[in-house]
């Protein structure tokens, strides 16, 4: 299998137009891919993300019946029916329901990447044992991990949950690069140290934001929640 790692995705990104995956496993811890995890696990029948608000209005005047997610800098857009409350969805039955979710970060990365796969996950922290588990049973030959990041720069959740990914999946990877040696480094470290694991995640910069914001649940949702779900979601591109 062969594995490409983006750790942090921006606009300056140069795309390979030409490299195709067999499976895209996009990676937005705070709070995108867990809150389209819990959807899933509370029965939403599909999960569509895209790029734009407008996007969203326009699948909802085709089909009323879709329910729209999501964020702008942490808020629900006026009009939305749910923000991108991770632990409120927990407490949501979303069964058959058709949701649209368009958050800052994380489906920005997944539209960028939209022509070079047709079988896009979310991963997250969640569901992280199901995501290796999957892989291993799969027959995937190209796989790439996709981490969202935070406005276009680094986010440690991201990469620390694809380096467990990474060190979960290790030996079936047929060549690393030094960028996969140093995440499968510190996704053993990390994995050999659940407190420290858990320690680091409260305090990165995104976590710390999102405790200004009132949003400091959704975090320790998370943490505490660390391989609590077993579905992983395909998402519709």
């Amino acid at each position: 299998m062969n594995l490409s790692l983006v750790s942090f995705y921006s606009d300056t990104l140069i795309i390979d137009q030409s490299q195709q995956y067999d499976a895209v496993f996009l990676i937005d811890v705070y709070r995108a891919t867990s809150t389209m995890v819990v959807m899933a696990n509370s029965g939403a029948k599909s999960i569509k993300p895209v790029d734009s608000l407008n996007e969203a209005f326009l699948l909802r005047d085709k089909d009323p019946s879709v329910l729209l997610c999501g964020e702008r800098d942490s808020i629900k857009p006026e009009g939305f029916d749910y923000g991108n409350d991770t632990a409120l969805f927990h407490k949501v039955i979303l069964t058959n329901k058709n949701c649209v979710i368009t958050t800052s970060n994380g489906t920005k990365a997944l539209r960028a990447f939209a022509n070079r796969s047709k079988t896009f996950f979310a991963c997250s922290l969640l569901n992280l044992n199901t995501c290796i588990e999957q892989i291993q049973q799969s027959q995937y030959e190209n796989i790439l991990v996709l981490c969202a990041g935070n406005w276009g720069k680094f986010s440690l959740e991201d990469y620390l949950c694809s380096a467990l990914l990474i060190s979960g999946i290790q030996d079936g990877i047929n060549e690393m690069n030094d960028e996969i040696k140093l995440a499968l480094e510190v996704g053993i470290f990390y994995k050999r140290n659940p407190d420290h694991l858990k320690a680091v995640l409260k305090k990165t910069d995104h976590a710390l934001k999102l405790k200004e914001q009132d949003k400091f649940g959704d975090v320790c949702f998370i943490v505490e929640n660390i391989n609590g779900f077993e579905c992983v979601p395909r998402l519709g591109i």
